[in-house]
């Protein structure tokens, strides 16, 4: 009896343009193929989306990561590793080596690491938001892939299928790593702040020994009249030293250059004083930082340019009195009694890491990288700040 493949679905999009170059691939003896994500086949989030990633260190660690799609993918065509344009405007791109996502095995039922090998992006037609009833959700296409399991039996649904009755598979627990994260990168989690500056003599001494004054200039002369002058400025000041937040990034790309970690870099806000610091580019992660956020989470709110923290224990405000100061911010008492922090760039980091309201706060979601000591200073501080413990 002759083999039949049957499927309930026709193929959509770039789908039979794959199908017919896989199969002229197997009529020509190729015994290894990769498709790669073809529009249609399920697997786009939106660009907010944050995704559950662990990156293989040189000394074979793993740095754990919460981080939104978007920029993750962003970043990999950044590396100069993308295509152009595929079918129906699907971009491709190769992700970086040692990167791997939290995946679930349906043959199994295991939660395990697994390698990306690739990424693609493309402008979907439209977005569905999916809720379970513990809260979890996540926006996608309406052809996802859902694996769930509904009248005692595992199977793979698209968005649009989804109903009360499908249960999603979710990890038990996710390991923490065991030492302490020591510091994040500001640069990463500001990439687009409005008003955020970059101050740094020798990120310019370093692009231009990279790739020349030449072609440095010309990358600036996207962004200002007179290259020259603003070279002078940042060498020189005292005025416009900065670097805006779009630029600095546009210089990378422009130049096709990806930044060490250890050049000096300070962020700065648009007409801060100079009497007043910035900030590094790596922030050390205290437990004064930790306690803060904790208790941004559980009182905090975030204007345009200050930061108010709402609590009327005396125990508890004069613990974020104390670690705000360590963390060198000097706090102010409103008429109402409500501490403020004036500091458009504190103020920045805090909506960035919890959330500027209520109904916006979350984790931070650098929260996978902290140890457990870490997760539990931060999390005794929410709890201590809505209750007590």
């Amino acid at each position: 009896m002759p083999f039949s493949l049957h499927q309930p679905y026709p193929p959509k999009g770039d789908q039979p343009e794959a199908i017919a170059q896989l199969v002229e691939g197997l009529r020509g003896g190729q015994r290894f193929q990769t498709l790669l994500g073809v529009t249609g086949s399920g697997k786009s989030l939106a660009f907010d989306e944050p995704v559950l990633i662990r990156l293989r260190r040189e000394d074979g660690s793993y740095e754990l990561s919460l981080r939104p799609i978007g920029p993750l993918i962003d970043d990999a065509f950044g590396l100069g590793t993308g295509t152009g344009p595929q079918g129906h405007g699907t971009e491709v791109a190769r992700a970086p080596d040692g990167l791997e996502a939290c995946s679930f095995d349906p043959r199994t039922g295991a939660t395990e690491w697994r390698s990306i090998t690739g990424f693609s992006r493309h402008a979907p037609p439209q977005m569905f938001r999916v809720r379970t009833d513990c809260g979890r959700e996540v926006v996608v296409t309406g052809d996802h892939n859902f694996l769930s399991l509904s009248g005692g039996r595992l199977q793979l649904n698209r968005t649009t299928e989804l109903s009360p009755d499908h249960y999603l598979p979710l990890p038990r627990r996710v390991d923490l790593p065991r030492q302490d994260l020591g510091a994040f990168d500001l640069l990463e989690l500001l990439r687009d702040a409005p008003g955020v500056e970059v101050h740094s003599k020798a990120f310019l001494e370093w692009v231009i020994a990279q790739r020349g004054w030449p072609r440095v200039r010309q990358a600036l002369a996207h962004h200002y009249r007179h290259p020259h002058e603003k070279r002078h400025a940042v060498f020189h000041g005292p005025k416009w030293q900065g670097i805006p937040m779009a630029v600095f990034r546009d210089l990378l790309t422009r130049l096709d250059l990806a930044l060490p970690n250890d050049l000096a870099i300070e962020l700065r806000t648009l007409g801060l004083p100079r009497r007043l610091r910035g900030l590094p580019r790596w922030l050390a992660v205290s437990d004064e930082l930790l306690t803060v956020l904790g208790l941004m989470l559980a009182e905090g709110h975030c204007a345009d340019r200050c930061s108010l923290f709402s609590a009327y224990d005396d125990r508890v405000r004069a613990e974020f009195v104390r670690c705000v100061i360590e963390l060198g911010i000097v706090p102010m008492v409103r008429k109402n009694t409500d501490l403020q922090i004036s500091s458009r760039l504190w103020t920045s980091v805090f909506r960035r890491l919890v959330g500027s309201t209520s109904r916006e706060k979350h984790l931070p979601d650098l929260w996978p990288r902290l140890s457990k000591r870490q997760l539990s200073v931060l999390l005794r501080a929410y709890a201590e700040g809505d209750g007590g413990v």
